[in-house]
C-alpha cells in the first residue's frame, strides 16, 4: 500500500485500506466488520479514484452485507452504487 510510480508509462498509483472490527463481550451476534479501500491512478493531468466501503453484521439467522462504491474523475463523482444483501446462515 502507499504510492507507486511506474516509470515506463509514468503511471502513479496508490492504495489505502482501513479496517475496523467490533464485538461486545459475550455477544457474538454484535460483531461488525468495516472495510474501506481507496485506490487512485494518475498520469499527467489525468486522475481517477475509487472508494469502496463494506460492512458486515449478523443476527441469529442471517449475515447482512452492505457496500458502496464511488468513482471519481479528478474531483467529480462519475459513478455511485450501493449494495445490500442478506445471506442465510447455516445453523
Amino acid at each position: 500500500m502507499g504510492e507507486t510510480l511506474y516509470h515506463k508509462n509514468n503511471l502513479l498509483t496508490s492504495a489505502i485500506k482501513y479496517e475496523s472490527y467490533e464485538i461486545s463481550h459475550n455477544n457474538p451476534l454484535s460483531s461488525k466488520a468495516k472495510l474501506t479501500w481507496n485506490f487512485e491512478y494518475g498520469r499527467d493531468k489525468w486522475a481517477v479514484r475509487t472508494i469502496t466501503e463494506t460492512q458486515m453484521t449478523s443476527d441469529k439467522n442471517y449475515y447482512f452485507l452492505t457496500a458502496k462504491v464511488r468513482a471519481y474523475e479528478r474531483h467529480k463523482k462519475v459513478f455511485e452504487k450501493t449494495f445490500d444483501h442478506k445471506v442465510l446462515r447455516n445453523n
